[in-house]
C-alpha cells in the first residue's frame, strides 16, 4: 500500500518551506549588508581615530593630553562599557555586527592622575577586520 498525499496539502507545504527559506535569505542578505556597510566601516574609523592620539602621544612625550572624553568626541559615542581597575580605567568600545551576538570591540586603557584627570595610554583591539578585510571593504 503507497500513501499518497493531497496534491493541495503538498503544495501548501511547499509554499509554506518557500517562504520560510526566502525570509532567512532575505534576514542574512541584509545581515551581510549591515556587516559591511555600517558595522565594519564605523569600527575601523573609530580605531583609526583612537590610534591618532595615540600617536599624538607619542610624539611628545611627557606631554600626555588626550582625556577619556578627547577619545569619546573622536569615536563619536561613548563606551560599551567602563571597568575601574585601581589607577587604571579601560574603556570598551563596541559595534555589534551583522550577527548581533558578534561585535568588533577595542579597549582603550588611561592612567587615573591624582589631579583627577584620566589620561590616554593605551588601546587594543580585540577583533578588528583584518588588512586583507579592509581592502576588501574599500
Amino acid at each position: 500500500m503507497v500513501d499518497e498525499q493531497d496534491p493541495k496539502s503538498s503544495a501548501s507545504t511547499s509554499y509554506v518551506r518557500q517562504t520560510i527559506l526566502l525570509a532567512l535569505l532575505a534576514l542574512a542578505v541584509v545581515a551581510l549588508v549591515y556587516e559591511y556597510g555600517v558595522a565594519r566601516p564605523k569600527s575601523l574609523a573609530a580605531w583609526d581615530a583612537v590610534s591618532e592620539l595615540l600617536n599624538s602621544n607619542y610624539d611628545q612625550p611627557g606631554e600626555v593630553t588626550n582625556t577619556n572624553e578627547t577619545v569619546q568626541a573622536a569615536i563619536g559615542k561613548p563606551p560599551a562599557r567602563t571597568e575601574d581597575e585601581g589607577k587604571k580605567r579601560v574603556e570598551i568600545y563596541e559595534w555589534r555586527r551583522g550577527i548581533p551576538i558578534l561585535a568588533y570591540s577595542f579597549r582603550v586603557t588611561y592612567d587615573n592622575k591624582e589631579d583627577g584627570r584620566i589620561l590616554l595610554n593605551a588601546a587594543l583591539a580585540e577583533r578588528l577586520p583584518s588588512r586583507r578585510e579592509k581592502k576588501l571593504a574599500q
